[in-house]
């Protein structure tokens, strides 16, 4: 099964609508579009856990 990693830069560039006082609400809308698009809006309203950061591996060693 192939990985796909989408980088942050990817994701800036596709949002064509710059945050400020006034369009709060188009950015939000943009936004959620495009992380629901990437599969990762889950990640942002708290449903699915981000992976850690370190892989922890456990070597035993037998005496």
């Amino acid at each position: 099964m192939a990985s796909s990693s989408v980088k942050i830069e990817s994701i800036l560039g596709i949002l064509t609508i710059r945050l400020n006082d006034i369009n709060n609400t188009k950015w939000a809308f943009q936004f959620n579009s495009v992380s629901k698009g990437y599969k990762l809006f889950d990640h942002f309203d708290g449903t699915s856990v981000c992976p850690s950061k370190f892989v922890i591996n456990f070597i035993r060693f037998e005496t």
